[in-house]
């Protein structure tokens, strides 16, 4: 088994961890490795996002922005893409004139901050039987803003998603058997590959707490500076006690930076596009990986 690399983002918005992932993974396919890129669990809105919606038409998958950059910059093949990213969800954003027709302006506020009253649709994919599954939640599809209605009813109708209240989704995302079968992926690209890149999302230390039975080093991202952590049972003791003491919010990278040593860090120059990084020191994770 390779080295398993894992990046998350310390800011809620725009860490740049996808843009490290991707800078990290060409220059280790340039020196060499089998890269394999996992994301576990990724989210994307319809509006801010659309050409998601407009792509995952074109290839009857449900993929979001940072796993289709995988693709475009050639890190996966179309073939790859359900095992590279096992758990997909699309948001979309509510429809403000069915709040003001029902004099409930104000919760039209709190329930956008719900990112479940703007899941729409959702694959996930059984790594074990290579097949997946699409899923649309139709109550809440009809609330989502009304531009992008049609769209959304293509899509499903496109994937041929199956009909699933918003409850039974919700259960099955939180299930041990949605975290066994991450594993399961994990272990499937570990196969092939002499580094795998693990992208978290925003303020997510880890996308579920098992991963980091896996993972040799944990790279966090903010703007300019990306911070490096190896001691591993550290982190894995530090995530559990979170865990115990504060719930699902123990996982936030908030909840756990401070209290770490890096190891190494990493200046990340600015850049005009994710192509044009230039003059990282990755010498701190290369001395990391094993062949």
């Amino acid at each position: 088994m390779g080295t398993v690399l894992l990046v998350n983002g310390l800011l809620v918005h725009d860490s740049g961890k996808t843009w490290f992932s991707i800078s990290l993974a060409k220059h280790l396919v340039n020196d060499g490795f089998r890269v394999g890129m996992y994301k576990p669990v990724a989210g994307h809105n319809a509006w801010t996002q659309y050409h998601t919606v407009v792509r995952s038409k074109e290839l009857k998958l449900l993929l979001g922005a940072d796993v289709l950059a995988y693709l475009d910059l050639g890190l996966v093949k179309i073939e790859e893409l359900p095992t590279t990213n096992p758990v997909d969800l699309l948001m979309t954003p509510l429809d403000v004139v069915t709040y003001l027709d029902s004099k409930m302006f104000h919760k039209y506020f709190t329930d956008s901050l719900n990112q479940f009253k703007q899941l729409v649709l959702a694959r996930t994919t059984l790594c074990g039987q290579n097949s997946f599954n699409h899923f649309a939640i139709r109550e809440n599809i009809k609330h989502s803003t009304k531009p992008l209605l049609n769209d959304l009813i293509e899509l499903s109708t496109i994937l041929k998603a199956r009909d699933i209240a918003i409850d039974d989704i919700i259960n099955t995302l939180r299930s041990q058997w949605i975290e066994e079968n991450l594993n399961v992926c994990l272990k499937r690209i570990c196969e092939d590959s002499d580094v795998v890149i693990i992208e978290s999302f925003n303020d997510a230390f880890t996308p579920y707490p098992s991963l980091l039975e896996y993972v040799d080093q944990v790279i966090v991202v903010s703007q300019g500076r990306a911070i490096l952590f190896d001691d591993m049972s550290r982190v894995r003791r530090l995530v559990r006690e979170r865990l115990a003491t504060l719930g699902d919010e123990g996982l936030k990278s908030a909840n756990i930076v401070g209290d770490l040593n890096p190891s190494a860090i990493i200046d990340i120059p600015p850049s005009l596009n994710i192509m044009s990084v230039r003059g990282i020191n990755w010498k701190p994770v290369i001395n990391t990986l094993r062949r």
